[in-house]
């Protein structure tokens, strides 16, 4: 009887069987909790501790989620991604000295941060080079029920410096508090003052600010939007800062290229302190203020000129840099209460007003040339 011959089969053919298991794939969805590790791997079963090893765990586009209420520390972001607090956990940052909270640098990273507190650390303040949300480069950011407190540089500032970003950033603040925030501002947008090429994209609705009533600090402003932004405000209330919102073609870097700002604010009440809305331009640059539907002034800290806008040096002014450039068109708004109703500077600045305006209450209405217009 023939039998057949064995052959041995050679071990390589058992290689592959035996290979190691492929790395574990960054999860979609990860979580943080107050009795997390961040040796965990950020689980639901077993969650980790911090913002800053949960995001590093997350897949890009994923979320991470606060299961409960705990400080969670600040967070470096560079790719797509969610943080979430759902209502009723309070997930907090304490900023350090001279640092940031959220600092997001991803330039095509699209990033939304919900239901975050994020304030200084404790008796510590933060210096004047730190903000709550520093965008250094993204494709978009959204910021919806969260609570920004005690910034005095800025509460959130986009593509400021040394940022490189030459592409456009959609920003959308939502149902968000802003509180004593702003020796910079509340909301700090330059882009294109750093970054040539940079563009803001800005939608802001039903925002509170409140600067506590700072009213004698230059600088101290609840929305401070320069050269490369076109933004819209609505549904919003301002109190409490030395100027409300500050529109300027160019900025605080008067090296800055000449450019263009388009701003419209519907629907708010702004009761800053001292402007409630300034503007300014540079030669060779335009800046466009829309108001409409707006009540400025109406109390006892009513500001002391509600609109203000200067292109050149002028008793009382605050922007310095000549030329003109500057529009701004009243619609539909009430304005009352304040020192001076309606100041258009008299230096090239171009003030229209439609007949739907009501100017009652301020001490005195109206400084210097105001352009009638008809409505279309």
């Amino acid at each position: 009887m023939c039998h057949p011959r064995r052959v041995a089969l050679p071990l390589l053919i058992l290689g592959p069987l035996l290979a190691a298991p492929p790395a574990q794939a960054a999860a979609e969805r990860v979580y943080v909790s107050a009795q997390g590790a961040d040796s965990n791997p950020c689980s639901l079963a077993a969650p980790c501790r911090t913002f800053a090893a949960a995001v590093g765990a997350v897949a890009s586009g994923g979320e991470v989620i606060a299961l409960d209420s705990a400080g969670y520390g600040t967070v470096t972001i560079t790719q797509s991604l969610s943080i979430t607090a759902p209502p009723g956990v309070y997930a907090g940052i304490a900023v350090p000295p001279g640092g940031d909270g959220v600092l997001i640098n991803g330039t095509n990273a699209t990033v939304t941060l919900r239901g975050l507190v994020i304030g200084p650390a404790a008796a510590s303040g933060v210096g004047f080079t730190g903000s709550g949300v520093n965008v250094r480069a993204a494709a978009a950011l959204t910021v919806d029920r969260c609570v920004i407190s005690g910034m005095p540089y800025a509460g959130i500032e986009t593509l400021a410096a040394p940022s490189t970003q030459a592409t456009g950033l959609t920003l959308s603040v939502e149902n968000t508090q802003f509180e004593d925030d702003g020796y910079g501002a509340a909301l700090f947008l330059v882009p294109a003052q750093y970054a040539t090429g940079a563009t803001v994209t800005a939608n802001i609705y039903n925002v509170t600010m409140n600067g506590g009533g700072n009213f004698a600090t230059s600088g101290n402003t609840a929305l401070y939007i320069a050269n490369g932004v076109t933004a819209t405000i609505d549904a919003s209330h301002i109190v409490g800062y030395w100027a409300g919102v500050w529109v300027t073609s160019v900025g605080t870097n008067a090296s800055a290229a000449p450019g263009t700002v388009q701003v419209t604010a519907t629907n708010n009440v702004i009761n800053a302190g001292f402007w409630g809305v300034i503007g300014g331009s540079a030669t060779g640059s335009t800046a466009s203020v829309t108001l409409r539907g707006n009540v400025v002034g109406g109390t006892a800290s009513a500001n002391y000129a509600a609109i203000q806008g200067v292109t050149a040096n002028q008793s009382g002014g605050v922007f310095a840099y000549p030329g003109a450039g500057l529009t701004v068109s009243l619609d539909a708004n009430t304005i009352t209460g304040n020192t001076v109703g309606i100041n258009s500077g008299g230096s090239g600045a171009i003030v229209k007003t439609y007949v739907n305006n009501r100017l009652s209450g301020n001490g005195t209405p109206v400084v210097g040339p105001l352009t009638s217009a008809t409505l279309q």
